[in-house]
């Protein structure tokens, strides 16, 4: 369907002139109640949380201590125009409505009825005094006469025009000789200029100060005189006297601030709902990072997890965080004249308190410096020194350039003990090696030296064995002819018989 625009007159628009053709679309946001089931968890925080906190625990209904059933405000928003809803209504991720409205001086009497008053009011009739006076002092000043030269006209005789047009002249000299200049009876004279009316200018002033009571704002001139002859204290007294005077109606200003925070802190959870690192800022504007719903692998549990818990928020009032820095500044130095070392161990903070250029790089390295002196306690650590004294000590690295030159002297030392020890060893092999050779070689020798020796046994046993049978046969032959001997011995002495 084609969308039709609201109406352009001045009752249903901020403003009264647009085009024809202009369609001009609203946003409404609202709350509607949602019935939902909280539970409460035993664990060391007493967590309350929802079935989605529950399915995010890895829990059941049954692990819980208790529950109920609780009702809770969501706020969606739809579009829509003079004709009709424009799509369908959307969920948010607020509980509250981020709309915060601020009220000064907001009450509600006892019969119920809202009270509050703005800022402008209390000084109107100030400012139309001021108005007033200053529109009287631009007339005075346009319409006063000017300076004037009178000069009796017998001296500018002849020179009338080039007296006219002095003003417009651009030359710097200019020469005139008065034919009756002789003749003049009365001098030349200046008149004076116009004057500054003193009265308005005092009832000026006199409204710009009372503008300034009446809001709390402090007067600058006051200010820098009473300095000249103040000491830095009262100075700097005087100058936070009118800090917090501008919030006359501080509280409805700081409801809104609360308000604002709790609108936050209702939808953190639900825009922050993975594993990630956030970046968060103190109030000393010292910044560090944190784990959100990560999970420790040692427990299985999740670390900072937003689901669980409950968080308020509180607002206090007062001096503004600069002049709470120079306090803070003042106060350690005036310490530091009775222990120097306080100041010594605090230049960091010194710095971080002072607002000028540079001065965060100067809180940074003095920070730095401190670190690596050990001066900084370990709960006092960001995250990212953490990370960064845990990867030093798992590497054996320090980030102080001094220990990083003098351990790459180290380094190159190591280096060069290794390449002679590595050259010892090389000549070493080389020496084991030719004693290896040596030896063998030996071994060699002492082998052929045995082989000889034992192949001359060997002749020697063949010589023994030969002449053993040679001695074996002449026994042999000897054994023979003596038997051939007793034979013939017999035989003899046989025939002798016969």
């Amino acid at each position: 369907r084609k969308i039709e625009g609201v109406n352009d007159n001045r009752q249903s628009s901020s403003y009264s002139y647009k085009p024809d053709d202009t369609v001009i679309i609203g946003e409404v946001l609202y709350k509607k109640k949602v019935s939902k089931t909280i539970y409460l968890i035993d664990d060391d925080k007493l967590s309350v949380v929802d079935d989605e906190g529950l399915a995010e625990m890895g829990l059941t209904p049954d692990d819980a201590l208790d529950s109920r059933e609780t009702e809770e405000c969501q706020v969606c928003t739809r579009k829509f125009d003079n004709a009709d809803w424009i799509g369908e209504p959307k969920l948010t991720v607020f509980n509250y409505l981020p709309v915060i409205p601020e009220f000064a001086n907001f009450d509600i009497s006892e019969d119920g009825k809202t009270i509050f008053r703005g800022l402008v009011r209390p000084v109107m009739d100030h400012q139309r005094v001021f108005n007033y006076s200053e529109s009287r002092k631009v007339e005075e000043s346009v319409l006063a006469q000017r300076k004037k030269l009178m000069v009796d006209n017998r001296v500018a005789e002849g020179y009338e025009k080039e007296f006219g047009d002095i003003n417009r002249d651009p030359r710097a000299v200019q020469l005139f000789n008065g034919k009756g200049a002789d003749n003049a009876k009365v001098p030349f004279f200046e008149t004076g200029g116009p004057t500054p009316n003193t009265a308005i200018t005092e009832i000026s002033a006199d409204m710009i100060r009372n503008m300034q009571l009446t809001l709390g704002l402090p007067n600058e001139l006051e200010t820098i005189a009473s300095t000249k002859k103040d000491s830095d204290y009262r100075f700097e007294s005087r100058s936070s006297m009118g800090q917090v005077g501008t919030f006359e109606y501080y509280r409805a200003h700081k409801v809104a601030l609360e308000h604002t925070a709790k609108v936050i802190l209702g939808a953190i959870p639900k825009v922050y709902d993975t594993a990630r690192k956030i970046r968060i800022i103190d109030e000393s504007n010292q910044s560090s990072e944190v784990d959100i719903n990560a999970v420790d692998q040692s427990t299985g549990e999740k670390i900072n997890n937003l689901l669980t818990g409950k968080y308020d928020v509180v607002i206090n009032m007062g001096k503004d965080f600069e002049s709470r820095q120079a306090d803070a500044n003042t106060a350690i130095l005036e310490l530091g004249s009775v222990n120097p070392d306080v100041v010594t161990r605090n230049t960091d903070i010194i710095a971080t308190n002072i607002k000028a250029p540079g001065m965060r790089t100067v809180a940074d390295r003095e920070r730095a410096f401190l670190m690596r002196q050990g001066l900084i306690p370990e709960e006092q650590w960001t995250e990212d020194e953490k990370q960064k004294v845990m990867m030093a000590q798992q590497q054996n690295q320090q980030s102080d350039p001094n220990a990083l030159i003098a351990e790459a002297q180290v380094k190159v030392a190591q280096a060069e003990a290794d390449k002679v020890q590595t050259q010892l060893l090389v000549e070493q092999a080389k020496l084991e090696q030719k004693q290896a050779e040596n030896q063998a070689k030996a071994m060699k020798e002492a082998m052929d030296l045995q082989l000889k020796e034992q192949k001359q046994q060997i002749d020697e046993l063949t010589q023994l064995i030969s002449g053993a049978k040679t001695l074996a046969e002449i026994d042999q032959m000897n054994a023979q002819s003596n038997e051939l001997s007793q034979q013939a011995v017999l035989i003899n002495n046989t025939q002798r018989e016969i």
